[in-house]
């Protein structure tokens, strides 16, 4: 949703004729960690009947997990030797890091199948990355 109760890119005359057709939901994406809305849309995907326990599911998020750990891994190490600035400058930090080590892609869909190639992209740039010279 964006901003909710609003869906993303349906205009507000559209909203009845398409609710009167099919219900709809909606999951924040914006302004919330990357894990919320995969697991809002899993929980979506069990409850319209779809096998969480199936092989490509399961392979999926365990290649997401991994990708994640390994994007975590690459980022500690990244901030080893830096004194603390505060929660709200490293997350800006981390933010401008992103942006110029890496293309980050808005487009991907909520899955952890889906996000799993973005993160593991984004940890191998860390890892290559090497800090400027202040």
């Amino acid at each position: 949703m964006f901003p909710p109760p609003d869906l993303w890119y349906v205009p507000a005359e559209s909203v009845k004729k398409i609710e009167a057709l099919a219900p709809s939901v909606g999951i924040t994406g914006g302004r919330v960690t990357l894990l919320q809305p995969l697991k809002r849309y899993s929980e979506l995907a069990e409850s319209l009947g779809a096998d969480l326990s199936a092989r490509k599911a399961v392979e999926a998020k365990a290649r997401f997990d991994r990708a994640e750990k390994t994007l975590r891994e690459a980022g500690s190490r990244e901030e080893e030797g830096r004194r603390p600035q505060g929660a709200r400058h490293d997350r800006r930090r981390r933010a401008d890091v992103c942006r110029r080590i890496t293309p980050w892609s808005m487009e991907e869909r909520y899955s952890y199948a889906g996000y799993a190639p973005v993160l593991e992209q984004l940890a191998a740039a860390v890892t290559k990355s090497r800090r400027l010279a202040r």
